[in-house]
């Protein structure tokens, strides 16, 4: 069984390209569906606060996403490794400094913003679990 991330040969970069970037759409559906429901059936804030906590993670998903991919065919295991990990840090620090942000200057339910940032980070989780649909010969 394949791994939605991970392809063999020449044909691992396409897949997984496509995969990262599937999952980033996926939560960011997923923000908007929230967004709406709490639009729905709660208040404003709670459509605003649900918006900014999906946010929150989907945008320093999207920014490894994009810098994971970077870069020619001629780089070394060793420099992809460490890219990873330099790329890794720097969604983390931009998810706690957007977390600051939100939390220090934004009028918004925290609970309702952290409920929000969970749901999303689990589309991602689902996603490593999930087939990829390619058969297996």
């Amino acid at each position: 069984m394949h791994h939605p991330l991970v392809g063999s040969g020449t044909e691992a970069i396409p897949i997984s390209r496509r995969a990262a970037f599937r999952i980033v759409g996926g939560q960011v559906l997923m923000t908007v569906f929230l967004a709406a429901a709490c639009l729905g059936w709660g208040t404003q804030e709670w459509a605003y606060s649900a918006a900014v906590g999906g946010l929150i993670c989907a945008i320093p998903g999207a920014y490894l996403a994009a810098r994971m991919f970077r870069g020619g065919r001629d780089r070394t295991p060793v420099r992809v490794l460490w890219s990873f990990y330099l790329n890794e840090v720097v969604k983390i620090a931009l998810t706690v400094v957007m977390f600051a942000v939100a939390i220090l200057y934004l009028d918004l339910n925290l609970l309702v913003m952290f409920l929000a940032y969970v749901a999303v980070t689990m589309v991602y989780w689902f996603a490593l679990l999930a087939p990829d649909g390619r058969r297996q010969s």
